[in-house]
């Protein structure tokens, strides 16, 4: 999070299972080889990665006030994407975006972040939907891509840093539970062994009062 969160450690302090422990080990990553090389030989270059989690307090917030999980989601992604048209002020932009849920239709949602563009769609193959607008003298290209993270390397390394940045927050929830229950299983926080730690750890929300809408999404 200090190195590549939109926010920094202390923002999610509120939810006491965020604060400890301070830190958490990620495993050492050996590069592949000709990695680097090969990046360079096709011109391409990363210049930043940036991870923007966001807690299931907050989005039960924004379900509730949005009163749409889809809608809600959309707007998260369309703040990283107004943000890398900023960094970028002068260039054309190409997006692979990995699609939301079911969701090909992205026309309503676009018109609501780029009110004042041409956001027109592209023809594209199946499972892909594409749309182009100028702004600024400059091009932009979005692709919404059916499994993206297995197509784009960008999607995929993305995707990569969002697992990754889940797998720290997990481990610092489960470090405080098991402190307060002894014994009890680690959870990866999935639907079905989520509802299972929730049965196991029944005494720690009750003695500590907390409130499930902290712990859990609504939708």
């Amino acid at each position: 999070l200090e190195r590549f969160g939109d926010r920094g450690p202390d923002a999610f302090l509120a939810d006491p299972w965020f604060a400890a422990p301070e830190r958490a080990r990620i495993e050492p990553w050996d590069e592949p080889s000709g990695l680097r090389e090969t990046l360079l030989l096709r011109g391409a270059e990363p210049v930043s990665l940036l991870v923007s989690p966001a807690t299931p307090f907050e989005l039960n917030e924004a379900f509730d006030r949005i009163g749409n999980k889809g809608r809600v989601l959309f707007l998260a992604t369309a703040a990283l994407l107004v943000r890398v048209l900023g960094d970028h002020p002068l260039e054309d932009v190409s997006v692979v975006l990995d699609r939301q849920g079911g969701r090909l239709d992205y026309d309503a949602y676009l018109a609501e972040v780029f009110p004042y563009q041409d956001v027109r769609r592209e023809p594209a193959p199946p499972g892909t939907t594409r749309y182009v607008f100028e702004a600024g003298g400059r091009r932009v290209r979005l692709a919404f891509t059916t499994k993206g993270d297995a197509v784009d390397l960008p999607t995929g390394l993305a995707s990569m840093a969002a697992k990754l940045t889940r797998e720290l927050f997990m481990a610092r929830l489960n470090a405080w539970f098991l402190a307060r229950a002894p014994g009890v299983r680690a959870t990866a926080g999935y639907v079905e062994d989520g509802r299972r730690f929730l049965v196991d750890v029944a005494s720690v929300l009750e003695s500590e009062r907390i409130e499930l809408r902290r712990l859990v999404r609504s939708r």
